[in-house]
């Protein structure tokens, strides 16, 4: 069960990263495809034509890539990257550094490693971020010294020109890694909520476990204290359950805690809180109007429909019971007293006959 339970929460965070990684580079094929018309728009009426072919070829690529998102998300990102590399180097040689078409270097090194990180999580693709990286910084580098030393093959005299082009290609490197981080940020978030929400539940049973309880015990207890409502800690444990191990064997121990597990589902829509506390024994409390009586009632029509249920093992039909403890608030008790007070009417339980509710 356990494992099954890990198989379940790798399939979830797979899915969201094949989710994220979807809406991801849909949104990124429409932003390139945007800035490219746009920068067509300007080389061809500046008369940068060498640059005006190559827009038309990069908005053919994205407009074609549309249909390769679809089938290999590995291949559009290599082909993305590719086309930006050579269109920032075939920019910055046509029309220099003040252009700042150099700026794109910086923003596709974020980028490539989480893309590396997003292909191995999804579809096993490699971008070895590290190498490319690398090159994108010499590459940055060695554009650099050529204009330093070669005049650009196209010269706009008017200043304005390459401000305003500095200020655009700036801003949408900006604007791309600005929403490349925050959507980064919220799939971590959600990553680490999912992994969270699985650590505090029980592997084998699905219930929550004690680490959940630990943490929400005192916010709990001082809300309850605060509305002065009733509340009732039950702790419920299977009779002789080592003796079922040592007979029957741990499978038999383990498909008798989850189907006792699967029984609380009734006491947690009726506004109780249930978590396995540890081994065979599990933890039952709730707050509220008339909740000790009504816990009662209900603790002890669940406890006859375990009794009444049969297990098969070995050509054997095998029933098991359990034994349950409650105690209730009173003004002076704390969470840890009350679970204290709850645990000795369980054993008040086991030691006269087991099998029943003792309040």
């Amino acid at each position: 069960m356990g494992n099954k339970w890990g198989k379940k929460l790798n399939i979830l965070e797979n899915s969201m990263v094949e989710e994220f990684s979807g809406n991801f580079t849909k949104n990124m094929n429409k932003i390139l495809l945007g800035i490219h018309i746009i920068l067509l728009a300007a080389f061809f009426y500046f008369g940068i034509y060498l640059m005006v072919f190559i827009n038309i070829f990069s908005i053919i690529v994205y407009s074609a890539s549309s249909f390769i998102l679809k089938r290999n998300r590995a291949l559009y990102l290599k082909i993305a990257y590719v086309e930006i590399a050579v269109h920032m180097t075939l920019a910055v040689l046509c029309m220099g550094w003040d252009y700042g078409f150099q700026l794109y270097c910086i923003a596709m090194i974020p980028m490539i490693y989480y893309a590396d990180y997003l292909g191995r999580k999804s579809d096993g693709a490699k971008f070895y971020p590290f190498i490319v990286s690398t090159l994108l910084m010499l590459l940055f580098i060695a554009l650099k010294m050529l204009v330093n030393y070669h005049e650009p093959i196209y010269v706009l005299k008017d200043k304005m020109i390459s401000n305003v082009a500095f200020v655009f290609n700036a801003s949408m490197t900006g604007a791309f890694m600005i929403y490349f981080m925050s959507r980064y940020k919220q799939m971590n978030i959600k990553s680490e909520n999912m992994i969270r929400e699985y650590a505090q539940q029980d592997a084998l049973t699905g219930l929550k476990n004690k680490s959940w309880l630990l943490q929400m015990e005192q916010s709990y207890f001082e809300d309850i204290m605060q509305k002065k409502e009733e509340m009732i800690i039950a702790i419920l444990d299977i009779d002789d359950f080592k003796k079922l191990n040592d007979t029957y064997g741990h499978q038999f121990g383990d498909k008798v805690l989850f189907h006792i597990a699967m029984q609380f589902r009734y006491l947690e829509k009726k506004g109780f809180y249930v978590c396995r506390w540890g081994g065979e024994e599990f933890l039952i409390f709730g707050s509220g109007k008339n909740m000790y009586e009504d816990s009662i009632i209900k603790l002890e029509r669940l406890i006859q429909k375990i009794s009444e249920t049969e297990f098969l093992c070995q050509r054997a039909r095998i029933k098991v019971t359990v034994t349950v403890g409650v105690a209730k608030r009173t003004d002076e008790t704390n969470f840890e007293m009350l679970m204290k007070k709850a645990d000795e009417k369980l054993y008040l339980g086991k030691r006269s006959g087991k099998n029943k509710v003792v309040y």
